[in-house]
């Protein structure tokens, strides 16, 4: 059974609604200053739908990363570290007319394709094997591996500028430093990101149904690399 998880707003969650974006004048108030830091609520990107968006919205609205009121105005103590400051939000996310990123997490014969395809009606599908292809035909060459996640990450954004309604991402994304500038982007634009991921198939399993021949060995080496 694939893994969701939703890296911005639910639309499922019963605190979502119809109405317009919010703003900083309709926040409300934040809670005492004399509450403990135990009562505080904490919040993990990995397993929260609001987390990552209330990070990029830090700035806008005086949120800390983990969800909590924050004060802009407090001094900072000497000796703490600097933070990079995410990039402001393009689009707030349109909870009348939502659009939706789904980014799927897979190794080559998993189903993540398959299920990418059914999940993309309406929308587009972005993977950088399909820079490979050459007069329809699946060619691997690891020189261009760079320049074709270039290219694929450039037609993702053309398609989130664009508006489509669904925007699909099939890699791998066996690591966080794989997913992660496509999710930011996504939710840039205003966009519900959600990560699928696909559970591990035996390596030999996966090696005899994936469509591009990626062998045992190289299966394994992905597995074995994989962040949850």
């Amino acid at each position: 059974t694939p893994t969701w998880t939703f890296l911005s707003p639910s639309p499922f969650s019963p605190s979502s609604s119809s109405s317009p974006p919010t703003t900083k004048d309709s926040l409300p108030p934040p809670p005492s200053e004399s509450r403990s830091a135990e009562d505080q609520p904490t919040t993990k990107a990995t397993t929260t739908s609001s987390a990552t968006t209330r990070h990029a919205h830090s700035n806008a609205h005086g949120w800390t990363s983990g969800g909590k009121w924050g004060n802009r105005n407090k001094e900072k103590s000497p000796n703490s570290r600097p933070t990079a400051t995410p990039d402001p939000p393009l689009f707030e996310v349109d909870t009348a007319h939502p659009l939706y990123c789904f980014v799927m997490r897979g190794v080559p014969g998993s189903g993540k394709s398959t299920l990418a395809r059914h999940l993309s009606h309406g929308g587009v599908i972005h993977s950088t094997d399909d820079f490979f292809m050459v007069d329809g035909k699946y060619q691997w060459d690891r020189a261009l591996l760079g320049v074709n996640h270039n290219k694929c990450k450039a037609a993702f954004e053309e398609s989130l500028q664009r508006r489509v309604p669904v925007v699909v991402l099939d890699n791998t994304n066996t690591t966080k430093r794989e997913y992660q500038p496509y999710v930011e982007l996504a939710q840039r634009y205003g966009y519900i990101v959600s990560c699928v991921c696909l559970p591990h198939p035996s390596p030999e399993v996966a090696a005899a149904r994936n469509a591009h021949g990626v062998d045992v060995e190289t299966i394994t080496r992905m597995i074995n690399r994989w962040e949850a």
